[in-house]
């Protein structure tokens, strides 16, 4: 469904099929979403791939060619934003894993906001320290990642 004015229309052919099966005047329970801008979920990936790269080169002489996976970058990055969940283990002792930015699993508002964290943390972990004047050319680069696919 999507909104037209203050009228909930089908978005698709198969809501269509739906709400034609439905009686009028029929009472519906639902739990709403705001759909994910999918644009913006791959905006976030080209910013954990380009921090990643960034990284690598900038600790290449430090670390072996076993260097860390992209996806344990990716997890250290939102566990850092907070993005994460305790676990504890029968000892006591506790660890972070990150939680999932899937489209299930993390809504527009909250996945617009750890982007803004996950790009504070990224400038002052790696991008100043690399080529990037400021924020604002990171985010200029990331962009025009996206626009090249």
């Amino acid at each position: 469904l999507q909104k037209m004015r203050d009228v909930l229309v089908p978005a698709d052919d198969d809501s269509a099929a739906f709400l034609r099966m439905l009686r009028n005047g029929e009472g519906l329970e639902f739990d709403a979403r705001v759909t994910r801008n999918a644009r913006f979920h791959r905006k976030a990936f080209k910013l954990f791939r380009l921090a990643f790269e960034t990284w690598a080169e900038q600790k290449r002489d430090e670390r072996d060619e076993s260097a860390v996976a992209f996806e344990r970058f990716r997890d250290w990055l939102l566990i850092l934003a907070g993005h994460s969940d305790e676990f504890f283990f029968p000892d006591g002792s506790m660890q972070l894993r990150a939680r999932s930015i899937s489209y299930e699993e993390c809504d527009e508002l909250e996945f617009n906001d750890l982007y803004g964290r996950v790009l504070d943390i990224c400038w002052q972990r790696i991008f100043r320290w690399a080529r990037y004047r400021d924020k604002q050319e990171v985010e200029r680069t990331v962009n025009h990642l996206v626009s090249f696919g």
